[in-house]
């Protein structure tokens, strides 16, 4: 899962550096909060996104049912979070499932991280997204339950 606030780095130009840390902090406590309600496991922060993964390092038979849940309910605190400026935060949220690997390289600031086709992909999905929606791979619906989760075509990306 990536999350990406949008209009982000316009909006932080106009913000001093101590209110966009405590934005930030703000959201991404949240996201850390929702990552422990459904068992994901925060991979990184860049900037004002977010990556999450479920079913690492162990394999979850619900895992993208699970990712749904902290998609939608990620896109549901944003809206109660206050935007410094006015007017409402907004966030694109992207996700796929898939093979990857996941580990922990180099011999400074050890970080568990992932790399793959998979994580491309749902990075594709969150960049290609509309604001305030979960945007997901035909294989992530394919593995949802039938009708459980209300879904619109988009065109392909």
């Amino acid at each position: 899962v990536f999350t990406d606030l949008v209009g982000f780095t316009a909006m932080s130009k106009e913000l001093n550096a101590n209110t966009v840390l405590r934005l930030l902090n703000t959201i991404f406590q949240e996201l850390d909060r929702l990552t422990d309600k459904y068992g994901l496991c925060k991979i990184k922060t860049i900037g004002d996104s977010y990556m999450a993964a479920c079913g690492v390092p162990l394999p979850l038979k619900d895992h993208v049912e699970r990712c749904v849940y902290f998609s939608f309910e990620a896109l549901f605190v944003l809206r109660e979070i206050r935007h410094p400026l006015g007017g409402e935060l907004e966030m694109r949220v992207g996700m796929h499932t898939g093979p990857l690997v996941a580990g922990v390289v180099g011999h400074r600031r050890f970080a568990f991280d992932l790399w793959g086709d998979t994580v491309n992909v749902a990075s594709r999905m969150e960049s290609n997204g509309e604001a305030g929606t979960l945007c997901v791979s035909e294989r992530v619906m394919g593995r949802l339950p039938a009708g459980k989760f209300a879904a619109a075509k988009r065109p392909a990306i």
